[in-house]
Order: structure tokens, then sequence, then C-alpha cells
């Protein structure tokens, strides 16, 4: 066991005696190479971190891959301004005049969902309290004159059907007006989240073209 840790000593100083023999340029090149990960600007930033007295060398043999200053700043500004438009957007996308008005959609649909519910109770309430009365005529509010037996219960299962399409449809038109709002909602959020990532991309376009003129 001590031959194989004198080996290892031994292994781990003629690989720092290579490294320091290596040239500025070839020890650039060789901590580049194990950077990990297969994205440039993240293996530069590491690079950057670990080994910044090797940067300096990077202009006359730049590794393959290697962004010049210009470029790894604009690609950082892209990367940050992507990152503040995705907070932009979380914090951003549930507030405002468009969620007010969801707010406000929501205790409308609870409100008349709750009346309409309401109303359905009471006829099927009426129309158990006729079916089992002995009476042979009954007054509803439906008709004007008194109704036998058979009309009104058929008034008042013409009436429970009534409120229940009635129901259906309206919650379906409020359903499709909230996917609209959303709809809007979210690309206003969109839009306006994506101000800073708009910006940076339109500068990182002039820097190119002001470098290349």
């Amino acid at each position: 066991m001590g031959q194989v840790y004198e080996e290892s000593v031994y292994q781990d100083e003629a690989a720092v005696l290579n490294e320091t023999a290596l040239t500025p340029q070839d020890q650039l090149r060789l901590q580049w190479q194990q950077q990990p990960g297969a994205i440039p600007f993240i293996r530069q930033k590491n690079l950057l971190d670990q080994h910044a007295e090797l940067v300096a060398y990077a202009k006359t043999a730049p590794p393959s891959g290697w962004q010049t200053p210009v470029l790894f700043a604009l690609q950082g500004l892209a990367l940050v301004a992507l990152i503040v438009s995705l907070l932009n957007w979380q914090l951003t996308r549930h507030a405002g005049k468009l969620e007010d008005e969801i707010t406000a959609l929501h205790a409308a649909v609870q409100n008349e969902t709750q009346r309409q519910e309401e109303i359905i109770a009471a006829t099927e309430a009426e129309i158990r309290r006729i079916s089992n009365s002995s009476k042979p005529s009954f007054k509803l509010h439906l008709s004007d004159v008194p109704l036998t037996r058979e009309q009104a219960l058929a008034a008042l299962n013409h009436s429970l059907e009534d409120s229940r399409a009635s129901e259906e449809q309206y919650k379906t038109n409020m359903a499709a007006r909230e996917r609209r709002l959303l709809a809007k909602q979210s690309a206003m959020a969109v839009a306006n989240s994506g101000s800073p990532l708009v910006f940076s991309l339109a500068f990182i376009l002039a820097a190119g073209l002001v470098g290349r003129n």
C-alpha cells in the first residue's frame, strides 16, 4: 500500500511539473479543455473565475470556442436580460387591470350560479309538493289561472329545463370570456416582460454592426 501511495505522489508531482512546463497559451488551452459543460459561455466564465491570470494569453492563442471580451459581455447581457424578463413575467402576469376583471368575473359567476341554483332547487321542491298533493288544481306564478296537476307539473318541468339550459349557457359564455381575458393577459405580460430582452438584443445587434464597420 505504501508503494501505491508513493507512486500516486510521484504521478501527481509529475503532472504538476508537466503542467508548469507548458507555456501559458498551452495551459490556457488545457484548462479550457478541462472545463465541464457544452456551453462555451459557461466554460469561459468558469475559466475566468478559476484562472483569471491566463485570460491575457487568449488574445494571441484563443482556444476553440473562446469569445472576445465584447461578445462575452454581450452574451452575459442577453442572459441577464432573459432572466430579468422571466422574473418580471412571473411577478406581473397576475397583476393589473385584467387581473381585476378576471377576479370580478369569478365573483359574478359565483353569485349568478348560486342564484340560478336556488331557482332550480325551488322549482324541484315545487314539483315534489304538487306530486305529493291531493288537490285537483294549483295556482302557480307561471300562470294567471289555476292549473290541473298535469298542467302544473308540465309547466314546472319546462321551467326547470329552461333554468338548467340557461345556467349551462351562462357558464359557457363566462368561461369563453375568461379564456379571452387570460389570453390577453398572457400576451400583455409577455410583451411587457420582454422589454429588457428586446433592448438587449437590439443593443447586441447595434454593437455587432458598429464592430463590423
